[in-house]
């Protein structure tokens, strides 16, 4: 089972960097990408993720892309609600 998830995470890995994404410096499981004045990070542990954005566009566009790739299997979306205060984001995941 180890060796599936680590060919998961390879697959994801080497995906998510063709699509501009940059893995974190220290944490090397936290892929970030910026556009424009938008951003939406993963978070890989094992073999599963979590992923947010301050455009929701932008999670069902990586949520569809995931699936067209069979990355993901099942999910479960949460609803969530952010604000900018002085220039800095806010996030709250609603479960």
């Amino acid at each position: 089972m180890k060796h599936a998830s680590g060919q998961w995470y390879e697959r994801l890995s080497n995906f998510l960097t063709s699509q501009g994404y940059e893995r974190g410096k220290v944490d090397k499981t936290l892929f970030i990408r910026k556009l424009n004045s938008d951003i939406i990070l993963v978070q890989v542990y094992v073999d599963d993720m979590i992923f947010g954005s301050t455009n929701e566009i932008l999670c069902q566009k990586f949520l569809s892309a995931m699936q067209g790739r069979s990355l993901i299997s099942r999910h479960k979306l949460l609803p969530w609600i952010a604000s900018e205060t002085d220039g800095a984001w806010d996030i709250s995941v609603l479960i």
